[in-house]
């Protein structure tokens, strides 16, 4: 029961930190903050993935740690070009 909760606020937060800090109508040190709690966790999950991967000589670990780190790394370039797009529209207009 509880885990069903956890989840679901888990998912509030992230979802909900995430586009607060892509809105620009949330205050920029704000969404600073936002940023800040996504980098968090989403650094906190990769460092569990490799210490297990340390701790269990897993090659399995590693492969994971390294597509999470491509499949993020890919997120960010796309949010970073739409951001752009979005500026040098706002700019024209």
């Amino acid at each position: 029961m509880f885990d069903i909760i956890f989840e679901i606020l888990f998912d509030l937060l992230i979802e909900g930190s995430l586009e607060a800090a892509q809105s620009r109508r949330v205050p920029m040190p704000l969404r600073i903050v936002l940023l800040g709690i996504l980098i968090a966790i989403y650094g906190g999950i990769l460092y569990v993935i490799v210490s297990i991967a340390i701790e269990h000589k897993s090659a399995v670990a590693w492969i994971i740690a390294v597509l999470y780190v491509v499949f993020a790394g890919l997120f960010i370039r796309k949010k970073y070009q739409e951001y752009k797009s979005r500026k040098s529209r706002d700019t024209i207009q």
